[in-house]
């Protein structure tokens, strides 16, 4: 389903909680869990953040987003880049981007990935709910996409009844409304980010190209807007560390963050 082919649907343009923490409104992967990292050995499971946000009331919202290969250190769990729509009480959510993550596809390249919580709990990648839709492009949850300096499209929009998900003008599958018993049907609040989930509190792993904010040339989420909703007027989020990783809003609809890390 080509976002132009369906003109309805682009009319006019912790792990254990979703819920804000103490460093801003972002909410962790369920995976890894604390559980898994405490199987593993690893004492200090950390998550940092550099990103925007804005609340809104919306049927959806799309960015452009750098895709890179962060390097991902040895121990660490997952580099990535995401957008993720939610309601105001950052209970539901719904998320789409990329990330690095050799536990989850044994290498070390970007690959595409959806996710979405359930009344604060969450689920898990590519699945747990989550209806692939055949498409032309061929685009699917999992695929490994290409690093560089194109900034493909990210979209979640609602229509009919589910949550659709869109990779570059493609929508690639959905989650149906069900799965929130029907009471999840719009945006709340919407982030647009670089996480690393890490083994300590300074990890060698970058977030995003491993450039900082700063630089003109860092990864960026930008072209950010909704759908069915008011204009994009983004604000910065809390960062986690920002000796290791930064991020500052350029403009009411765009975004840099990164940064190397430790090392």
């Amino acid at each position: 389903m080509a976002f132009t082919a369906v003109t309805a649907l682009v009319t006019a343009t912790t792990p254990a909680t979703a819920s804000a923490d103490a460093n801003g409104l972002y909410g962790p992967k369920g995976n890894p869990s604390h559980a898994l990292a405490s199987a593993q050995g690893v004492s200090a499971l950390t998550y940092l953040y550099g990103g925007a946000y804005q609340f809104a009331v919306a049927d959806g919202s799309n960015m452009f987003m750098t895709v890179s290969r962060p390097a991902l250190a040895s121990g660490d769990f997952h580099t990535l880049g995401e957008m993720a729509a939610s309601s105001a009480d950052s209970m539901n959510y719904v998320e789409v981007g990329w990330t690095v993550d050799r536990g989850l596809f044994g290498d070390l390249e970007p690959h595409l990935f959806v996710f979405h919580w359930v009344n604060g709990q969450p689920t898990c990648y590519n699945g747990c709910g989550f209806v692939p839709f055949a498409n032309p492009g061929m685009v699917k949850a999992g695929m490994t996409l290409r690093p560089g300096n194109s900034t493909p499209q990210f979209t979640i929009q609602h229509f009919q009844g589910n949550w659709w998900v869109g990779y570059n003008g493609v929508f690639f599958g959905y989650y149906p409304d069900s799965l929130w018993g029907g009471a999840f049907t719009k945006v709340g609040l919407a982030q647009w980010f670089g996480e690393v989930a890490a083994n300590s509190a300074t990890p060698c792993t970058d977030m995003g190209n491993g450039q900082f904010a700063s630089s003109p040339s860092s990864s960026a989420a930008v072209a950010i807007g909704f759908i069915g909703g008011p204009a994009a007027s983004i604000n910065l989020n809390t960062t986690t560390n920002p000796s290791l990783y930064s991020a500052a809003v350029t403009g009411s609809n765009s975004v840099h963050f990164g940064g190397p890390g430790a090392c």
